[in-house]
């Protein structure tokens, strides 16, 4: 269960048998910001962790657009 969580509510989550790859994180980061908006709006900040997934650049771009 990987869920994407506000300070007021559960924004995202998605369930998924066995670990996440870059693959399948991209798709959870994909729908996860369909559901953010712009800067300084609720739900427009994301906080990811250090794990290695979430450093590679495709996923870094993907935050950053």
């Amino acid at each position: 269960i990987l869920p994407a969580l506000s300070l007021d509510s559960l924004v995202h989550i998605d369930i998924h048998e066995g670990a996440y790859c870059r693959k399948s994180f991209k798709q959870f980061l994909h729908d996860l910001l369909n559901e953010m908006n712009p800067f300084l709006g609720p739900n427009s900040v994301i906080i990811l962790d250090n794990v290695t997934i979430h450093k590679h650049h495709s996923i870094i771009n993907m935050v950053k657009e």
